[in-house]
């Protein structure tokens, strides 16, 4: 009960307030670790490390995702029997497989963070590749999102970037996780801009905003969308929204709690 409830406050603050999701992180942590779960250790170990990349502790999240790889690369750990890895929900698929590529998908995330792009383009790869042999849908979701962000922000490859960003939008549906459906407009925004849709980018930026906040993702409400619309009227106008964006940007950074 106590690991359950960890786990729900840590996702209410998982985007919204960095210091309390790693408060809850870590409490979850500490209860797998107790109690000898390996399985929902390695997802507390993920998780910590995310938010600690996210508040600039690189090394420090390097080193816990090597422990959490060592758990999950290892076919001794399979166990059916888990108690619920992400939320209330339960898989019944191969769980080991589903904590490992949860663990791909963060350091791929650390990777990005830190200018890996190759580095950052494999393990995203695979953690879409995992998830998508053993059906899960919201995982698969998650990589296809970022593989998409990588396409158009760093390859340039506008029509692979939105065929990950398309399969993003419709697992999110699909898998009822729409958590980060913000996030998949505002990269669709980015990809529209770069292909000279303009129009379609400012529809995809609101709708980016929109979705932000009633799911309550303050991290790309800020990085996507309020910094998207940012650049996007500093190149085409007017200034007065540019800093609009940049000072209610610049609000909800403050409120994460990022360093």
């Amino acid at each position: 009960v106590r690991y359950n409830a960890c786990k729900e406050l840590y996702l209410f603050y998982e985007e919204s307030n960095r210091d309390s999701a790693l408060r809850y992180a870590d409490l979850t942590l500490q209860i797998a670790k107790k109690n000898n779960r390996k399985l929902e250790l390695v997802v507390a170990l993920a998780t910590k490390a995310y938010q600690t990349q996210s508040k600039g502790g690189y090394p420090e999240a390097l080193k816990i995702l090597w422990e959490a790889f060592e758990i999950a690369k290892n076919p001794k750990n399979d166990n059916p029997k888990t108690w619920s890895l992400f939320a209330s929900s339960r898989f019944d698929g191969n769980n080991r497989l589903l904590s490992l590529a949860y663990t791909h998908h963060i350091f791929a995330i650390l990777m990005w963070q830190t200018q890996n792009t190759e580095q950052e383009l494999f393990h995203f790869k695979e953690a879409r590749r995992i998830s998508k042999e053993i059906g899960h849908a919201g995982r698969q979701m998650m990589a296809a999102m970022n593989l998409g962000r990588s396409y158009a922000a760093y390859l340039n490859q506008l029509d692979s970037a939105l065929f990950f960003e398309q399969e993003g939008e419709q697992l999110a549906f699909q898998s009822g996780n729409k958590k980060y459906l913000g996030q998949i407009y505002s990269i669709m925004a980015l990809i529209y801009y770069r292909k000279g849709d303009k129009d379609k980018a400012i529809e995809y930026y609101y709708k980016s905003i929109d979705w932000c906040i009633a799911e309550r993702n303050y991290t790309n409400l800020s990085n996507g969308s309020y910094f998207g619309l940012t650049k996007f009227y500093l190149s085409e106008g007017p200034k007065d929204s540019a800093l609009h964006y940049a000072i209610k940007n610049l609000e909800t950074y403050r409120m994460l709690g990022s360093s």
